[in-house]
């Protein structure tokens, strides 16, 4: 979400195009990935400098609000920073903290992130502060009016590697012993999903592997084929109820996936929902969609997040 110059009928805190003066609405959003779940954690302070936006704060007809939007999965979702989460530094000066969840499968790539001051409640206002054009003025708040603008802040999260975790425990990828074997091998009857490629494949993979940036590519031509490749047999041993399906049940990759799926889904690999589901689609989403970070990153190239 880009902050564009806008214009506004009544003074606004703003480092872009301000009209209160001598304030400030600074705020820091420290982002963190929880390695063992599905969350991303982003802890927000917000330290704001102005003490009539600070009693709105304070009397509830004002709040501290972060939007949050992630252009490539289209999440869009506002939270706010209480005035319980808030406390007094001075007389005009306010500190807020707040911990923001957001649940890995929701966001994908770039996360941009706008904090604001926005009134809650109608009400006439003034600004001691405001320059000497509207000083001596009133003017008519209505419920949702933007008052102050933080510098807006984005960072990075890459859902090949956070949406679904335990894929890091539940895939094996190894070199082939078989000198005949020309293409990639999936082995689904052990505990870990076994991914082989012969020697000069391997070799490869393993040379790419060495960066991060490669994960989501590698992840959409290697894992979501082989993630495929284990759901079609899981479908079809238990479509035609083959004593299969229950060797499967025992494997530690199977309980892994099956949790994910009621989460995510809300059904698992022994349900009916699950053999009429598409598989590719159910690979693909559970992974985080990969292919779509690297679509987006070969159209628009990394280095456009940072324009």
């Amino acid at each position: 979400m880009n902050i564009t110059n806008r214009l506004y009928p009544y003074p606004i805190l703003s480092k872009t195009n301000g009209t209160i003066l001598d304030s400030t609405f600074d705020v820091v959003v420290k982002p963190k990935i929880i390695q063992e779940g599905l969350v991303i954690t982003c802890s927000v302070t917000a330290t704001l400098k102005n003490k009539d936006l600070k009693q709105l704060v304070e009397n509830g007809n004002a709040g501290i609000f972060v939007h949050v939007e992630c252009p490539t999965t289209t999440f869009r979702e506002v939270y706010q920073i209480t005035p319980e989460e808030c406390r007094s530094l001075s007389n005009e000066t306010l500190q807020g903290e707040t911990v923001i969840e957001i649940s890995s499968g929701k966001i994908s790539g770039k996360v941009e992130i706008c904090p604001f001051i926005i009134a809650r409640n109608d009400f006439v206002y003034s600004n001691q502060k405001a320059e000497a054009f509207y000083q001596g003025m009133t003017f008519d708040i209505d419920a949702g009016a933007i008052l102050a603008e933080g510098v807006p802040t984005d960072f990075r999260v890459n859902i090949a590697r956070t949406q679904l975790k335990s894929t890091n425990s539940i895939f094996v990828t190894v070199p082939s012993t078989d000198e005949k074997q020309t293409a990639m091998n999936v082995d689904c009857e052990n505990n870990r999903i076994r991914i082989s490629m012969p020697q000069a494949m391997f070799q490869c993979y393993q040379a790419m592997k060495t960066s991060t940036a490669n994960d989501s590519m590698l992840w959409s031509l290697i894992i979501i084929p082989a993630f495929v490749s284990t759901l079609e047999q899981v479908k079809l041993a238990l479509k035609y109820e083959t004593g299969v399906f229950g060797d499967f049940s025992q494997y530690s990759w199977f309980a892994s996936v099956n949790r994910a799926l009621i989460e995510k889904f809300g059904f698992g690999l022994d349900s009916e929902k699950f053999v009429q589901s598409d598989t590719v689609e159910l690979a693909s989403v559970l992974i985080g969609n990969p292919l779509e970070s690297v679509l987006n990153e070969l159209v628009h190239g990394e280095g456009e997040d940072e324009q």
